[in-house]
């Protein structure tokens, strides 16, 4: 089963992979390939 993200969806999530690399809970290269994984994800 596929689901389609909104942009909404990806922003609401980049927004809380950065406040956890805010708070130490993420390296930056971890940030980096989270943020890719969710700025890819399909529409």
């Amino acid at each position: 089963m596929e689901i389609r993200v909104a942009d909404a969806d990806r922003e609401r999530v980049a927004e809380q992979l950065r406040a956890a690399a805010g708070d130490g809970r993420l390296t930056p290269d971890e940030l980096e390939d989270r943020l890719d994984a969710a700025f890819g994800a399909r529409t």
